[in-house]
């Protein structure tokens, strides 16, 4: 009998110890389960993130390939000019000279991208090549940031003699918004208004073109241009592969 009662309360404690490990496995397998549908639902969020972002990249790099050659054209008139190939009116010597001056900077959206560095969460991105793609994206444009400055030692020489009120006119007329209203940027505008008798620009003019500095820094700022605008190109053939791979992956 006695024995009979120890067997009976060996098999309650099995019992209720196979219930205790069975609720644990359970739990767990509940508590993995959910936190697999979590990471799912964050990677989903954070490829929607890191498409906006390299969508807007996309965006950017263009028009500043595009602005940049303005640069450029506008830098070529104001040689040509000097070089006697194609004279300017003074008033077109102004503009272009102001305009070859002109610089956009550009940095790539990365609050995404540096939010799944810090917080482990880079393993989401699941695909390794896609994971590879993003990094070298942002450390190519880390790379390259010093040279989408450009030199500006022309831009302080021809605006420093040209009338601020000249300048404030460029600006205020000479440029357009380009985008929808969450995303605009200032571009520059070929079809701007100033008249040739509107400021007094023939002093400004003639100490620029007799300025023995300004062509040797305006070839060199010519020079760094084309070699951003090309940077600018090439980030962005590594923003669409992103892009790409960015939707192969949904």
């Amino acid at each position: 009998m006695e024995h009979s009662h120890r067997t009976n309360r060996w098999g309650w404690l099995v019992a209720e110890f196979a219930i205790i490990v069975a609720g644990v496995l359970s739990a767990l397998f509940v508590d993995a389960h959910l936190e697999q549908q979590r990471d799912a639902e964050l990677a989903v969020g954070y490829r929607s993130a890191l498409v906006d972002d390299i969508s807007y990249d996309m965006r950017a790099l263009g028009r500043r390939i595009v602005y940049y050659q303005d640069i450029m054209d506008n830098g070529d008139h104001v040689l040509a000019d000097l070089d006697g190939s194609a004279p300017l009116s003074d008033l077109e010597f102004a503009q272009a000279a102001f305009l070859a001056a002109e610089e956009w900077d550009w940095t790539p959206i990365s609050a995404t991208f540096r939010d799944l560095e810090s917080t482990g969460n880079m393993r989401l991105i699941g695909d390794l090549g896609l994971r590879g793609e993003l990094v070298n994206y942002h450390r190519s444009a880390d790379a390259r940031r010093s040279t989408f400055v450009l030199p500006r030692e022309y831009r302080q020489l021809a605006r420093g003699l040209l009338p601020l009120d000249f300048q404030a006119a460029m600006h205020e007329r000479c440029y357009q918004f380009v985008g929808d209203t969450l995303d605009s940027e200032l571009a520059m505008d070929t079809g701007c208004d100033i008249t040739p008798d509107e400021f007094p620009l023939r002093d400004a003019v003639i100490a620029l073109r007799s300025d023995p500095a300004l062509v040797p820094l305006l070839r060199y700022r010519l020079s760094q241009t084309r070699i951003a605008q090309q940077l600018f190109r090439g980030q962005r053939e590594i923003a669409v592969q992103v892009y790409e791979a960015l939707h192969e992956a949904d």
